[in-house]
């Protein structure tokens, strides 16, 4: 099945549901009920304001080294626009190299004071956890900015007249944005053993969804990644997520993607769906797949804009890490 097929396109609008093809034999997926969680707490700032945000990294024994990704992220907020993020020590990859220590790692927020009623935005606190025998974790904390361009509100316009024969049509979802442009941006990143892919679409209005669905049809990325041939088994995990540019009361995205893994000689021999949806926001994340080396797995993901009642985009993005095990 294609991921940008009419059915997909339906599949993006279920809730909730996750369907496994064949079961990968001899080999378990990965345990990250093993690792223990990073606390991270959630902020409220308002535009203008900046604060320093205090993690607390530790490594549990029988697991070292632990390796840590500490990193600000958007989700209906934009990084640059909206917000900036600076993380100390400043390194991609934060270490600890004996079990039972800790470290402490600062994320500084600085929430960008435009002139722009936008409502509240959200943004992230992402620590990636990943650990020798255990595979890897992802937790994160929120951070709430308050808009405060928003004192003075709009002036209503004339209520409708409930007789009028001829009420005033939906606004068009496209009119306020230029044409959808660019590709996704598709990125890679050396972890200490293995490689984390990324890729990420623009904001796009997307495509009038088909089949009687009422939306806009964002069709995502795809990210692609090889377990080296050095290793025996590697441990596959993804994520993906779907976010609205504008942050409008009611308005709803859904998500659907999927984990494929692939034989060295590239047929697909296993693959999981996972669709979701949610108010402005939704994200999946995969328990994870183990392959052998020289296997390689497949992270692809789209959505739909959801019945959208003003002009909007979307944005889309998932991501793959494929970690040696043995």
């Amino acid at each position: 099945m294609s991921i940008t097929s009419s059915r997909s396109k339906l599949a993006v609008l279920a809730v909730a549901i996750a369907s496994a093809g064949a079961a990968l034999p001899t080999i378990a997926s990965a345990d990250s009920d093993a690792i223990r969680p990073t606390r991270v707490a959630n902020w409220t700032l308002t535009e203008g304001q900046a604060a320093t945000l205090r993690v607390k990294l530790t490594c549990e024994r029988g697991y070292t080294p632990c390796t840590f990704l500490v990193d600000g992220i958007g989700l209906t907020a934009k990084r640059s626009d909206d917000f900036t993020a600076r993380t100390k020590p400043a390194r991609s990859k934060l270490k600890i190299r004996r079990g039972g220590r800790s470290m402490i790692a600062t994320v500084s927020f600085t929430a960008v004071d435009d002139a722009v009623c936008e409502g509240t935005e959200t943004a992230r606190v992402r620590v990636i956890k990943r650990t020798r025998g255990a595979g890897s974790r992802r937790d994160y904390g929120n951070v709430t900015i308050a808009d405060d361009d928003c004192d003075t509100p709009p002036t209503p316009g004339p209520r409708p007249d409930p007789t009028d024969p001829k009420p005033d049509p939906k606004p068009d979802p496209s009119q306020p944005f230029p044409a959808d442009s660019g590709s996704p941006t598709v990125t890679t990143t050396a972890l200490t053993n293995g490689t984390l892919g990324e890729c990420t679409t623009p904001q796009w209005i997307g495509a009038r969804a088909t089949d009687g669905v009422d939306g806009w049809f964002n069709r995502g990325c795809a990210v692609k990644v090889t377990c080296p041939t050095t290793a025996r088994v590697c441990s596959a995990r993804a994520e993906s997520r779907h976010s609205l540019e504008r942050a409008i009361d009611g308005e709803r995205v859904s998500l659907n993607s999927r984990i494929t893994a692939f034989s060295a000689s590239g047929v697909a021999f296993w693959f999981r769906d996972q669709s979701s949806a949610g108010a402005g926001f939704t994200r999946n994340e995969d328990p994870g797949v183990m392959i052998r080396g020289g296997e390689s797995a497949r992270v692809e993901c789209n959505g739909v804009r959801i019945a959208p009642t003003a002009p909007n985009r979307s944005q889309i993005g998932c991501s793959l890490s494929v970690e040696r095990v043995s």
